[in-house]
């Protein structure tokens, strides 16, 4: 058995002066073989003679967590580099181990490691640059373009809706709203109080989105409607957007039933089902693509507060708050399922 003749003195006295790390400096590759500017910062470890070993030895100190490169010399001699300061010394003593007996068994099977190890880091990163891909290719999307057909038709037909209120008042939308009754009683009276969806007008869990009453009522969710309702269908499709909306809205719309009867209307429970679902999704998938900022979910978030104590009057506080959070646990599932 041949070695250089390196000891634990030899290799210590072997050591380079001590660079500072370099953040920029690529990962170690396949072949671990150093080229010949970034050895500059790095810290030499020692010299092993023959290639077949250094690469060997590269596996051995990449297993054991070191990232390094070897460089041939000179001849048969390659120099021995790890990347960061504090594996210097544990560097040297796994060279050591290694020069001791290169012969050891565990060495095939650290090389059958390292290339197991390789190919994993290279598939981790190929889906993770697809991710990122995906991403900026959905921000580029979502930033181009004008209103998506699902959305900008919601926003036509609740516009219709409110010219007709206008026109012919509340009889010309009766059939909209979620019940023309309101039976007293407990919450199961209230269900089979809903007696025009019991017999097969199922629609009515849905249409009191489009009923506004107000210019500011209706302006406000129509801006929201238009910034989310778009960000939602380019991201995802309008089959998903419709699914969300109708799911969203007869949640919310029976919740505002029970509570306070059926005089209330608006798209503000979908609009605030959409501001939690992209605000969740946002913070737990960082590559969903959505995005909201911090003062903006704030500001919804404190609106809906001025509402619920009563500083704003006749305001459907069931139907916000439900909304906001079936859109805020539809994110959070969306988010658990991607990942």
């Amino acid at each position: 058995m041949r070695t250089t003749g390196l000891t634990p003195a030899t290799i210590s006295a072997q050591t380079t002066t001590l660079v500072p790390n370099c953040s920029w400096l690529d990962r170690v590759s396949a072949s671990n073989v150093a080229p010949r500017n970034a050895k500059l910062f790095m810290r030499k470890i020692g010299e092993i003679v023959g290639e077949s070993k250094a690469r060997v030895l590269s596996d051995y100190l990449y297993v054991e967590g070191i990232e390094n490169q070897v460089e041939e010399e000179s001849g048969e001699e390659w120099s021995v580099w790890v990347h960061a300061e504090e594996h210097v010394l544990r560097g040297q003593q796994l060279l050591h181990d290694y020069l001791s007996n290169p012969a050891d068994p565990k060495f095939p099977r650290i090389v059958r490691e390292a290339a197991e190890r390789r190919a994993e880091e290279e598939k981790s990163e190929e889906n993770y640059r697809r991710k990122v891909h995906s991403r900026e290719e959905t921000l580029r999307r979502a930033a181009r373009g004008s209103l998506a057909p699902l959305t900008l038709a919601l926003l036509g037909i609740t516009v219709a809706v409110y010219v007709l209120q206008q026109i012919k008042g509340e009889m010309g939308v009766r059939s909209l709203v979620i019940s023309q009754f309101y039976p007293i009683g407990s919450l199961v009276d209230r269900l089979l109080g809903l007696t025009e969806i019991r017999q097969g007008q199922v629609w009515r869990l849905f249409t009191p989105i489009f009923l506004h009453y107000g210019i500011l009522h209706i302006l406000f969710n129509m801006m929201w409607l238009v910034d989310l309702g778009s960000a939602i269908e380019r991201k995802e499709g309008a089959a998903t957007l419709l699914l969300f909306i109708l799911v969203v809205a007869a949640i919310s719309n029976l919740s505002q039933f029970l509570i306070s009867g059926p005089r209330f209307g608006g798209m503000s429970g979908v609009v605030y089902g959409m501001l939690g679902y992209v605000w969740i999704r946002g913070k737990y998938d960082p590559f969903s693509g959505y995005f909201l900022n911090p003062p903006v979910v704030y500001m919804m978030l404190i609106w809906l507060g001025v509402c619920m104590v009563g500083w704003i009057p006749n305001v459907a506080n069931t139907v916000h708050v439900v909304g906001l959070v079936t859109g805020m646990a539809w994110g959070y599932i969306a988010s658990c399922s991607r990942s």
